[in-house]
């Protein structure tokens, strides 16, 4: 940031002077997937020694300020011990106004891929290499749920430039697939997405995104079509998601439909880590591209010689990475391992996200942020006295439901029009948007209590700060 002291963020890649490995071919993909166990640390070494990715970091003013100059050895012992790389540390630096792809890179071109899991948005560079990279290992959902070349997926993702839309399209050019998006804005607009989408319906076997869009766009369509949505959609039958862990009600809700779900971690920082087959129970964290470990209440473990049940918070490096890799990289993400067998024959540990803990609010995959709320709240304050009020965040033991119970300073309000109020508020505000959308979907359930002064005062959550502690977990 101007006037931190730190110098201007240089992070173009090194290609130059170290030589990236090969781009894997699809086959090559596939075969990594069944890498037996017993290769999974030595293959990590080679990755971490043959890359060059210390001295590619090196060169990178982020890692000259993080490490003070100490040069470190590629080499696997150690590593965990290195300073940790945290987002804020990241982003922290200045920046130029990067330009943001909605489709895929071209060839020479630098791209630069966002995701919205800050309050200040996170932008990773990203080369030509890094794209072809991302788009080969990309593609492991189209291996795993049976979507061959020629087959067409519709990106019920967000809007570009968010990267599960960018990294969809990528992987969809390295795999031959058509990649049709459907972003909110589209989707008010029933009579054109049906033209683009009908155009394709001969080909579209399945959707990809985040849940609980995904099941949004599933009944929106199947109010617009008079015949069932398989029918005017012959091939359609699977939903790879990510963005968030499915819950059974999401699940259930793709059946309803005749389709098949599969969850997919899915991350700007490290491609697409993991991607459930079709025996299900969980994704398959893959160990061929990226290296893991968690931090663990026993210590850090590395992710191959965790057992089932082990959890704890995600640290990467991205070896492949060419414009700016990631090295004992804080994810902000807590895993559980849920296994290290799978019948499928695929090797890779299952594991899921139980916890995102950076700042954004996930409810069953619809996404904002405190001050989005805070905003909207202001918004709704103009019509109404709300002098003051705090959300207490709860959901049910599965899961599967959230709850906002609402506290309003204000007992004179009548608790229904208010609510209208609030609900209305959520619903025209794009940027709490999926709030309402999750409650439409009945994923988030929204009570209203107006409370006299005294009452209020009573009930809130204090913090010991004059600032009022607006969303409060209760789980």
């Amino acid at each position: 940031m101007p006037g931190d002291g730190r110098p201007p963020l240089r992070i173009r890649a090194q290609a130059e002077v170290i030589a990236m490995r090969k781009i894997p071919s699809l086959d090559e993909v596939r075969e990594a997937m069944y890498m037996p166990r017993s290769r999974f640390k030595e293959h990590a070494a080679t990755m971490l020694a043959e890359s060059g990715v210390m001295e590619r970091a090196q060169k990178s003013d982020v890692y000259r300020l993080l490490w003070g100059g100490k040069g470190y050895q590629p080499e696997l012992d150690g590593l965990q011990e290195m300073p940790v790389l945290t987002p804020e540390f990241y982003t922290g630096f200045g920046e130029k106004d990067p330009k943001i792809p909605s489709g895929p890179v071209k060839e020479g071109l630098e791209g630069w891929l966002c995701s919205t899991g800050s309050r200040k948005m996170k932008f990773f560079p990203f080369s030509d290499y890094d794209t072809k990279w991302l788009g080969a290992y990309g593609s492991r959902y189209a291996m795993m749920s049976g979507i061959s070349a020629g087959d067409a997926v519709i990106n019920v993702g967000a809007e570009p430039p968010h990267c599960s839309l960018t990294m969809s399209q990528w992987a969809s050019a390295v795999y031959g697939l058509g990649s049709i998006p459907v972003t909110r804005g589209v989707m008010g607009r029933p009579q054109e997405l049906m033209g683009s989408l009908m155009k394709n319906a001969g080909s579209i076997v399945g959707l990809t995104g985040v849940p609980l869009i995904g099941i949004k766009f599933l009944s929106t369509m199947s109010q617009m079509i008079p015949v069932p949505l398989k029918k005017a959609f012959p091939k359609l039958r699977i939903a790879v998601m990510a963005g968030e862990t499915m819950n059974g009600k999401q699940r259930e809700a793709f059946e309803s439909f005749g389709i098949e779900a599969y969850e997919m971690y899915g991350s700007a920082e490290l491609y697409a880590p993991a991607v459930e087959c079709p025996r299900h129970g969980g994704p398959h964290m893959f160990l061929d591209d990226n290296i893991y470990y968690l931090k663990t209440d026993e210590g850090p473990k590395w992710l191959w010689d965790c057992k089932k049940g082990d959890i704890g918070a995600l640290r990467v490096v991205t070896p492949n990475r060419e414009a700016f890799p990631l090295i004992n990289y804080d994810v902000k993400d807590v895993i559980e391992v849920l296994d290290t067998e799978c019948a499928c024959g695929i090797t890779a540990p299952k594991a899921r996200v139980i916890s995102r803990t950076d700042n954004v609010l996930n409810i069953g995959g619809a996404k904002t942020y405190e001050n989005h709320i805070e905003r909207m709240f202001e918004e709704v304050g103009k019509d109404y006295v709300l002098p003051d009020w705090q959300i207490h965040w709860s959901k049910d033991p599965e899961g599967n439901v959230h709850k906002f119970d609402i506290l309003i300073d204000n007992g004179e309000l009548d608790r229904q029009r208010i609510t209208g109020a609030i609900l209305d508020g959520m619903a025209k505000d794009p940027r709490t948007e999926q709030l309402w959308q999750a409650y439409d979907a009945e994923i988030l359930e929204i009570e209203v209590r107006t409370l006299a002064h005294d009452e209020f005062q009573k009930t809130v959550v204090a913090n010991g700060t004059p600032k009022r502690l607006r969303i409060v977990k209760k789980f």
